[in-house]
């Protein structure tokens, strides 16, 4: 598959005034290389700028270490061949690595809530594997195409599936939080401010037994490795996220029952292969 990504033009930080259709091919990719993470930084600019979370910035990008961490994951979402959509996914396995990186940006605000989530079941020694979803953003040229935001749920269930996790925390603007329950998301805490950002967040999480559990108790994970397009995203290339067998209204059905979550003790899970971004790349922007 050939796909021609058309960035912005960063320096004079253009509005993208594109009208898209909701039957235009939704295409995502793992910001592997300077120019699609570039398009990520982007797209978060456009969207936090437009709702007033954050200052307009000269270069018209909302990037921050995170990006750079070897445990992150940022994916873009494309509609006729222009950014319109990214979310992250930051992994802490503890038991996996043992620097700073390892750490959620949402641990700055709900640290001992995190912590409590990551206490091993009865019985288990190992610390369960968890990731934030976060700095999911579109582009205001989409708002209201509630296919773009499922399909960047979905490239989140790739991320998450392959890194084997068996939980996930989510930072929540208070009007979100609704939409994220019906993801299988269970609200931890009120609402708080969020560092750097002109909004507040509470805490949701969901965490299973396994990652097959997770999968299964969260609508947003309809992946698996028999999925046709699993190897091809994880490996970095665009693909599309939905097809003829896995259509938006679909994916929409399967969020109408989702159950009150509940708690589930992890067991241990051996450790996976991270589809992680090009990181020295990514260092080579930063400098």
């Amino acid at each position: 598959m050939n796909l021609q990504v058309v960035g912005p033009n960063f320096g004079q930080c253009p509005e993208t005034g594109l009208n898209l259709s909701e039957n235009s091919a939704l295409i995502a990719r793992l910001a592997q290389t300077p120019d699609v993470l570039k398009d990520a930084w982007a797209v978060r600019h456009r969207a936090y700028a437009s709702h007033g979370y954050i200052d307009p910035r000269e270069d018209c990008l909302f990037s921050d270490p995170c990006d750079h961490f070897p445990t992150t994951t940022v994916t873009v979402l494309y509609k006729d061949e222009r950014p319109v959509g990214t979310v992250r996914i930051c992994l802490h396995a503890p038991d996996s690595f043992d620097d700073e990186t390892s750490t959620l940006p949402a641990m700055e605000v709900f640290g001992p809530e995190i912590a409590n989530l990551m206490i091993p079941g009865a019985g288990v020694s190992r610390r369960p594997r968890i990731v934030e979803i976060m700095r999911l953003a579109t582009d205001p040229s989409v708002t209201g195409q509630r296919d773009v935001a499922l399909a960047l749920f979905m490239a989140a269930g790739y991320v998450m599936w392959h890194l084997q996790v068996n939980g996930a925390v989510c930072a929540v603007r208070r009007h979100h939080i609704p939409i994220y329950r019906r993801l299988g998301f269970e609200q931890i805490t009120d609402a708080r401010p969020y560092p750097k950002l002109k909004f507040e967040t509470a805490l949701m999480a969901r965490m299973a037994a396994s990652t097959e559990a997770l999968r299964d108790a969260m609508p947003m994970l309809p992946v698996s490795p028999d999925d046709a397009l699993y190897e091809d995203f994880v490996a970095g290339l665009p693909v599309p996220m939905f097809d003829s067998t896995r259509s938006p209204e679909s994916v929409r059905r399967s969020l109408v029952a989702t159950p009150r979550p509940t708690p589930v003790s992890p067991v241990r899970l051996m450790p996976a292969a991270s589809a992680r971004p090009a990181v020295r790349e990514r260092e080579k922007l930063a400098a």
